[in-house]
């Protein structure tokens, strides 16, 4: 099985209701949210192609969610990140100045709200237009791929499953 992803931006911080959606977008942006850097390096380095940018994002999702976590909203960490990929770090620096990269990740979110829903991440959206949002922990290593098999048969096709939910607390239960 090949599988095809299209990274989007989806913005948490601009989907809050107490946030004016119009002036959000025009703020600077040290108050658009934690994530708002992260999502501007990453349109900048998806412009030196999709290959790089695709080391980039495993790279940053190593990076925070294994013993470093690093910041999304330090330019100088993500940037650590971009050259240990291989991304030119001018070109970067150059691309981040763009005004264009706020609004391409404006279209991004605005189109995940208004044509999926999205509420939250991790959603995933399929090929049929169905959209998932999964909360979960990281598997295990020798487990990744069954469940990934198995979300993807559960959700993938069946829209008629509309929310499987875990009571909480108690989860995460007998997770290590």
């Amino acid at each position: 099985m090949e599988l095809s992803i299209t990274w989007k931006s989806f913005v948490l911080d601009a989907n809050k209701d107490d946030v004016d959606h119009k002036l959000f977008w025009q703020s600077p942006i040290e108050e658009q949210g934690r994530s708002m850097y992260a999502h501007k390096i990453g349109k900048a380095a998806l412009r030196q192609g999709q290959q790089l940018f695709e080391q980039f994002n495993l790279h940053v999702y190593v990076s925070r969610h294994s013993g470093k976590r690093i910041r999304l909203d330090k330019y100088d960490e993500l940037l650590e990140v971009s050259e240990q990929c291989g991304l030119s770090k001018k070109q970067l620096l150059l691309d981040l100045e763009d005004p264009d990269l706020i609004l391409e990740i404006k279209e991004d979110h605005e189109e995940a709200v208004e044509h999926y829903g999205v509420f939250g991440t991790p959603t995933f959206v399929f090929e049929n237009g169905q959209s998932v949002f999964v909360k979960t922990l990281m598997p295990p290593e020798k487990d990744a791929l069954k469940a990934f098999n198995v979300f993807l048969a559960l959700f993938g096709d069946r829209d008629y499953i509309g929310e499987i939910k875990r009571p909480q607390p108690p989860w995460p239960k007998n997770v290590n």
